[in-house]
């Protein structure tokens, strides 16, 4: 219930409307032309914008939210702290909405290293202190709401302080510096970055609203287990494509540093996912089976479909960030994940009356395959990269995979995922395997120098 509250922040954080991607990719370039004030303008003028949208949804959820309160299902003895903690958790957009912006600028400026860092802190304060707070019975909906709600005001003022420190030398932030004529260059940008926000969310959801109208909230519930895996899984591993986006703007007029850019990630993108995704597909079985219940094991054929994702994602988000970066095809980019959103609805909604939940990650599959060869075609128009090169590196990845993947379908068949322990040790040590085993083998000499170089620039 508490954790319902304060996903509205998830959701109402569409109504960045794209900005946030277009400011990190236009102050990435202002800062490689040196200059400093277009991107101060373009950060303020941002940023008052978002300020204001934060005023205008606090005083809306402080007009109506009795009526919020009244509408949802809450026990008469959680009211009072139930209404307590929305007006928390509106006051809450007041910082957390300018702080996008904020964290657009350190994207821009590749300040990764900064974000991952407070990032980590922040959510190692809120779990220490939510396990205090129930595993050690010192409180209860009340305070761990307020823990949730009341972090990211915490953390938005940290942002704007070490902004104001770190960064007074290249970027000001000031009510005074706004100019309208920033956002109004790069609001066709905006837009169809948006669009491509809300095919996103439509492509991830529109299999939920299906499952649970055709097949039944029990459906529903596997099908959420199964399909958080996959997501696990890539979040454990290093984003590359986060990285490439603010650096891919100076590279603007050198299609063979963007073409080797593009080749270079794909491959380190599958050297990163190939192994633990190929790993988990042989032995989810036995993981479901130990981890959630026996019941569970029937589960790994879904499951085993389910991870395919994974291995397609790669050719997408890659030449996404690039093209996004250099703001070309930006709108044919979006368009088709717009029509790869459809295309999902309309295979899901066939086939689920035929295959059942099979059929709702079918659905998904097809209309992710569809995404990917369109956005290759896009990538290849501008970058002109070679499709032979596109496949051979799946191929070789799997090759080299595939020991990782053996050992790992032997040792789980004698190891017992019940334990929490074993579990993440299990993991961690597949990791670090296929990170040795692919890094060595897999790249060359040079990529593995590229690497290493964007890793330290990147730092995390």
């Amino acid at each position: 219930m508490t954790l319902g509250i304060f996903s509205l922040g998830g959701y109402l954080s569409l109504l960045e409307l794209g900005f946030q991607t277009a400011v990190t990719r236009y102050v990435a370039e202002f800062i490689a032309k040196k200059d400093s004030k277009k991107a101060s303008e373009l950060s303020s003028t941002s940023a008052v914008l978002f300020l204001t949208l934060g005023v205008l949804l606090c005083t809306l959820g402080f007009i109506f939210v009795e009526k919020i309160s009244s509408a949802t299902k809450i026990p008469p003895s959680f009211r009072k702290d139930f209404i307590f903690l929305l007006k928390i958790c509106f006051i809450s957009y007041l910082f957390q909405f300018p702080n996008l912006i904020i964290l657009a600028v350190f994207q821009g400026l590749q300040r990764f290293d900064y974000i991952k860092i407070t990032e980590m802190i922040f959510s190692i304060i809120k779990i220490l202190l939510i396990i205090i707070f129930l595993v050690f019975n010192v409180g209860g909906f009340k305070e761990v709401g307020l823990v949730i709600t009341s972090l990211p005001i915490l953390a938005s003022l940290v942002h704007i302080i070490n902004l104001k420190i770190r960064l007074k030398n290249s970027i000001t932030i000031s009510p005074f510096l706004w100019n309208f004529s920033a956002i109004k260059s790069i609001s066709n940008f905006t837009g169809w970055v948006f669009l491509g926000r809300l095919s996103s969310l439509a492509f991830v959801h529109t299999d939920r609203i299906l499952i649970s109208t055709l097949l039944g909230p029990t459906a529903l519930g596997i099908y959420e287990i199964v399909a958080k895996i996959p997501g696990g899984l890539k979040s454990l591993l290093s984003q590359i494509s986060h990285v490439l986006l603010p650096s891919t703007p100076s590279m603007n007029d050198s299609k063979e540093r963007l073409k080797s850019l593009y080749l270079i990630g794909v491959k380190y993108s599958l050297f990163q996912v190939f192994p633990v995704t190929l790993a988990f597909m042989l032995f989810g079985k036995f993981f479901l089976a130990n981890w959630i219940s026996k019941d569970s094991f029937s589960y790994g054929d879904l499951l085993a479909i389910a991870l395919i994702t994974n291995f397609l994602t790669p050719f997408i988000n890659i030449g996404q960030s690039i093209l996004t970066g250099i703001n070309k095809k930006v709108r044919n980019l979006n368009i088709l994940a717009l029509l790869s959103a459809v295309i999902n609805l309309v295979a899901t909604l066939m086939m689920i009356p035929i295959w059942g939940l099979y059929g709702a990650f079918l659905g998904t599959l097809f209309g992710l395959f569809l995404a990917m060869w369109g956005n290759i075609y896009y990538y290849n128009s501008v970058l002109s990269v070679s499709w032979s090169d596109l496949f051979i590196l799946p191929l070789k990845a799997t090759l080299w995979s595939l020991p990782v993947g053996i050992l790992s379908y032997l040792l789980s068949q004698h190891l017992y995922f019940n334990n929490f322990l074993t579990t993440i040790l299990f993991i961690i040590s597949l990791i670090a395997l296929h990170s040795i085993v692919l890094f060595l083998g897999f790249l060359t000499r040079r990529e593995r120098s590229f690497i290493l170089e964007a890793l330290r620039i990147s730092k995390w």
